[in-house]
């Protein structure tokens, strides 16, 4: 069941900005193969469960995931020209 997840603009614009690079890379004929979004998106989730399940890496995503939950909630009701 698929479902949907608000990514920060931040990251959205660095996805973005990855998928750019790889249809540089890419011969015209060609950009239909890069990746989209969704893909890179997959992968780094890929990369995430499979790092939870490594006992050498797990500690270390336990205290990444904490902290970023700590940072989301910090900005919980701020508007984004308060950021600025």
């Amino acid at each position: 069941m698929p479902y949907q997840a608000r990514i920060p603009d931040e990251i959205y614009a660095q996805l973005y900005q990855i998928k750019h690079s790889f249809e540089q890379s890419l011969a015209p004929h060609q950009i239909s193969n890069a990746p989209s979004l969704q893909d890179m998106v997959n992968v780094a989730l890929k990369r995430l469960i499979r790092d939870w399940q490594d006992s050498e890496q797990h500690n270390l995503l336990h205290d990444e995931l904490l902290e970023q939950r700590k940072i989301a909630r910090s900005n919980m009701g701020r508007r984004k020209s308060e950021d600025r």
